[in-house]
């Protein structure tokens, strides 16, 4: 099959730095946004050390060798942020990941922290992703409304982060890949700015589309770094075909 990506990061309005990083590694079937946190060296050096240690990762020679080898990616990643951190008495620094994991016809999302992927799929948006928050924890738990989270002043405290804790533990969700799906990779910077309609408006129209949801952003004075990565693939081999073996292990 054929996959096009593209991406656009800013570091917006307010913020003198960015500590967002991108990847796009379609040899491997990797794509990922990583949200830097900690200040202009801390979060920028996780941010960048994550994706540097994707780009590492050798091409898979199936569904499960790149989940199990993006895990120990992160698992690694961590282990080395929580080393600078003692390294550095304490000072802790971390970053958001989601990343989009494409092999044969299947695809996997794997994300920790509130950095999200969306899909578009035959004129309808989904989120793919949960934010690892200490506002959707109190959604989940009825304590408040997604609108009421919109403004919620505990919005910016995360529940998971590569390098907070000695031990992180990423989400998973896969699933078959459909000729013409779209994916959205997005940090924060994005999603506080605009809301799940007004990107599914968006992704009606995938050409120029990082551009155009940047320029929104700035638009709105864009107080944090903001950064999306567009994937999608075409040109499908069999693309009727009724039987496909799913390369990915099943959900638990």
């Amino acid at each position: 099959m054929s996959i096009l990506s593209a991406a656009r990061t800013h570091v917006g309005h307010v913020r003198t730095h960015n500590e967002d990083d991108m990847l796009e590694h379609p040899v491997a079937g990797i794509w990922a946004v990583c949200d830097g946190m900690g200040g202009h060296r801390g979060g920028a050096m996780a941010s960048h050390l994550v994706t540097r240690t994707l780009a590492a990762l050798p091409v898979p020679a199936d569904g499960q060798a790149l989940l199990t080898g993006t895990l120990g990616a992160i698992a690694d990643a961590n282990a080395a942020l929580q080393a600078h951190a003692a390294a550095q008495e304490g000072d802790i620094c971390g970053t958001t990941i989601v990343a989009l994991l494409i092999h044969d016809r299947h695809f996997a999302t794997v994300w920790i922290g509130d950095s999200r992927a969306y899909r578009w799929r035959q004129g309808r948006l989904e989120r793919l992703t949960r934010d690892h928050s200490l506002v959707q924890e109190r959604i989940d738990q009825g304590e408040i409304t997604e609108a009421e989270a919109e403004t919620a002043p505990q919005r910016n405290i995360l529940t998971r982060a590569i390098g907070a804790a000695p031990q992180v533990e990423a989400d998973v969700r896969h699933g078959a890949l459909l000729p013409g799906d779209l994916f959205l990779l997005c940090s924060d910077g994005l999603t506080r700015l605009l809301s799940d309609a007004e990107i599914a408006e968006e992704m009606t129209r995938p050409t120029g589309l990082c551009d155009r949801l940047v320029d929104l952003c700035l638009d709105r004075g864009a107080p944090d770094n903001v950064s999306v990565l567009a994937v999608t693939a075409t040109d499908f081999p069999d693309a009727d075909a009724q039987t496909v073996r799913l390369p990915m292990p099943p959900d638990d």
